[in-house]
């Protein structure tokens, strides 16, 4: 089973930053979970919000600010004082980083999600990919349909996978993923079965579960995920996720 770092080692060190990315790899996760947003001047940021202000000493939406001024931003301290000096990293620096040692999960925010300027972000973020040549080590994800089609329209042979934490019928959600060319569906633990997981895997779809957001539940979510026979688990923890994992009979 695939580990997925979410937001990197963000259970112990201030996430999407570059040493948050760097202690996930040395977690020997398979995957690192990612937001991007674009600055003022159409560079393309790793960060969750759309704001700076919840994970930074700055304020302001990452759209109205140019790439030096939140190169500027103290992303690491919010976390903890001996985080600081963490930066916001770019999608070259993170590429970078992530080249040969880990695949780049990349999460696009619509505007289900308040972001008006997502296509541009995620042409963007193709630019920075094609400059790298990395599409085989990429992956992209998202809550919203129209966005992997977007992505598959600008690479076909992309993978792309739909998260997915809305009630309704699922047989039929994978449906309708198999018509869009989507490869992965991102479920949460708490509604997969047997009967969804076997349904999944006969349409050709793999599956990454949430499990490990929190310590106290991490072994009981991940061992369900293991008897469940999911492809991957997204953590917070990929030390201790991959750690269960080895151990498991």
């Amino acid at each position: 089973m695939l580990v997925q770092a979410h937001r990197g080692f963000s259970g112990k060190y201030p996430e999407n930053t570059l040493l948050s990315f760097q202690k996930a790899i040395e977690a020997d996760a398979d995957l690192i979970e990612f937001d991007i947003h674009l600055s003022q001047d159409e560079e393309v940021f790793v960060i969750h919000d759309q704001e700076v202000d919840r994970t930074t000493d700055g304020e302001g939406k990452v759209r109205e600010l140019k790439s030096g001024e939140l190169k500027e931003l103290d992303a690491g301290s919010w976390f903890k004082d001996e985080f600081a000096g963490e930066k916001i990293p770019t999608l070259k620096e993170t590429l970078q980083l992530l080249q040969g040692e880990a695949v780049a999960s990349i999460e696009i925010k619509t505007e289900a999600s308040g972001c008006s300027n997502w296509r541009s972000t995620l042409k963007k973020a193709s630019e920075v990919i094609d400059d790298f040549n990395m599409w085989d080590e990429v992956i992209f994800i998202s809550f919203d349909l129209h966005a992997l089609l977007a992505v598959t329209n600008i690479k076909q042979e992309a993978y792309t996978a739909l998260i997915d934490y809305r009630p309704g019928e699922k047989i039929h959600l994978m449906e309708v993923l198999l018509t869009a060319w989507v490869d992965g569906w991102f479920a949460p633990h708490n509604i997969l079965n047997p009967r969804l997981v076997e349904e999944a895997h006969r349409r050709g779809l793999e599956i990454i579960s949430s499990g490990g957001k929190e310590l106290e539940n991490i072994e009981e979510e991940v061992n369900k995920l293991l008897q469940l026979g999911v492809d991957g688990v997204s953590t917070d923890y990929p030390d201790y996720a991959c750690e269960l994992i080895e151990n498991y009979e």
